[in-house]
């Protein structure tokens, strides 16, 4: 008698467990790695399987790929929705910025076969920037997405190379997304940052003072960068 008590018990505090709501970045699929006030930086990883609380979506959204695979989705007193999106690539990108207007609380399962694994920037300023287009040219690489509340480009660097960047007065991530041996030298300081070696490694600078990305592996190299306005 005394076992199946337990039993109720242990069922009964597992489902109020996933009917649990948290903020994005409590929940525990979705790592906190940096929370500066104004950004915060999450790491997503849902392995096959696997299944998370019940989260709020409430604030501009971007979402980096390393990995991808089949999920589906259950609005907060709804049904399950499988995701009739094509699958991500590693390096593809997209920003949200609907769950301004319209908060989202929902869970997402992965079904696939695969990990699901994504870096995701938030946007918690109080208000967009007011002109950013600026910031939009200025960013290394090829320019590729322009928002009210992110600009975004993509940095490919041959295997040995480098590229010198002037800077640009915004925060910016900058996310590694192939497995390759990139550091990055502050121009203004002539240090080393921390070097980036791993697919989800990540840099979160000062884009003021300018940078030099070197490559210093055998493979070319994919940074995506992500400024925050």
């Amino acid at each position: 008698m005394r076992t199946f008590a337990c039993l109720l018990l242990f069922f009964a505090a597992t489902a109020i467990a996933a009917d649990k709501v948290v903020p994005i970045y409590e929940e525990p699929r979705h790592r906190l790695v940096l929370d500066n006030g104004t950004e915060r930086i999450l790491n997503l990883s849902v392995p096959p399987g696997d299944t998370t609380l019940y989260h709020v979506h409430d604030q501009p959204i971007f979402y980096v790929t390393l990995s991808f695979t089949q999920l589906r989705t259950q609005v907060q007193g709804g049904g399950w929705t499988s995701q009739p999106m094509e699958p991500w690539a590693p390096g593809d990108v997209m920003v949200d910025d609907s769950y301004v207007d319209q908060p989202t609380t929902h869970r997402v399962e992965n079904i696939g076969a695969d990990d699901l694994h994504l870096i995701i920037v938030l946007n918690e300023r109080d208000k967009q920037r007011t002109s950013g287009m600026d910031v939009y040219s200025r960013l290394p690489g090829i320019p590729d997405i322009d928002t009210e509340y992110f600009a975004q480009s993509r940095i490919e660097i041959g295997p040995g190379e480098f590229l010198d960047w002037g800077g640009v007065q915004s925060k910016i991530v900058f996310v590694l997304v192939s497995d390759t041996h990139v550091v990055l030298r502050n121009n203004k300081e002539d240090r080393l940052a921390r070097g980036m070696t791993d697919a989800g490694d990540f840099e979160y600078v000062d884009g003021g003072d300018g940078f030099r990305f070197e490559n210093r592996s055998g493979e070319p190299a994919t940074i995506i960068a992500v400024a925050v306005l």
